[in-house]
């Protein structure tokens, strides 16, 4: 095949096709459909807890410009293209897509940084895209705005399963009439594995993941039409720009 699946957990995932896997501010109706949902969010206002900060950045893990043009090495497998508003990802039938960070260094603590646009589908079905985490061939964490205007954090296992660890809910955002800034914290610790993402700057989705969680993989971009595209020549398509990945302080 022209794009292979991630490779395991000691060597690079291989870019190309992966596994199945707000508003601009969370408005008081998706506070208190996160509040049913049980979202961290909502956790924290029950609690009156302050939001979590994206913790400072270190040192790039990925070369300075990644993502910025062809030379970067995101297109190395065709998984993607650089098109005039940003680096497209398209999936179809066959679907998920993804691409992985090229030239990533490893790290126990980092945050990853993407704009993400759901731009454009040829059908009206749920589709999403976002960023994965720890990625291997067959499992990863993951980042994924919905083009309902939701956003889930999720864990799939190498046995295909696929847990939701936190959700915002439907109408949150507008990731389709515009890029929604996806900031994602990763933090591996003896046990535990801490993931966090802030949407357009406020904090949305986070778990602290104690079951057999994981510890190593890759970054990756990722673009899954779900039911959306069940014939040949149906597409999704979304678009990424600005992607960093630092070590966190």
């Amino acid at each position: 095949e022209a794009h292979g699946r991630p490779a395991p957990a000691d060597q690079p995932p291989a870019r190309g096709r992966g596994s199945r896997a707000v508003s601009r501010r969370i408005t008081a109706v998706a506070v208190a459909g996160a509040l049913l949902l049980g979202g961290a969010a909502a956790l924290r206002l029950l609690e009156d807890e302050p939001d979590p900060k994206v913790p400072p950045l270190g040192a790039p893990l990925v070369p300075d410009g990644s993502l910025a043009d062809a030379r970067s090495g995101w297109d190395a497998d065709d998984c993607g293209v650089f098109g005039a508003r940003g680096f497209e990802i398209r999936s179809g039938k066959d679907g998920p897509d993804w691409c992985v960070a090229p030239h990533e260094s490893s790290a126990p603590h980092s945050v990853a940084d993407v704009r993400v646009h759901l731009a454009g589908a040829s059908g009206r079905g749920p589709w999403q895209a976002g960023l994965l985490l720890l990625a291997t061939d067959d499992r990863h964490y993951a980042v994924l705005l919905r083009s309902d205007g939701s956003a889930r954090l999720v864990k799939e296992t190498p046995d295909g399963d696929t847990s939701v660890l936190d959700r915002v809910p439907a109408h949150s955002y507008e990731a389709a009439s515009e890029p929604v800034r996806v900031q994602a914290e990763v933090r591996v610790e003896r046990g535990r594995t801490t993931v966090r993402a802030w949407l357009d700057g406020d904090y949305a989705l986070g778990a602290d993941d104690e079951d057999a969680p994981f510890t190593r993989g890759q970054t990756a971009l990722m673009v899954d039409p779900m039911d959306s595209a069940p014939r040949a020549g149906d597409y999704v398509l979304a678009r990424f720009t600005r992607f960093a990945l630092n070590r966190a302080r």
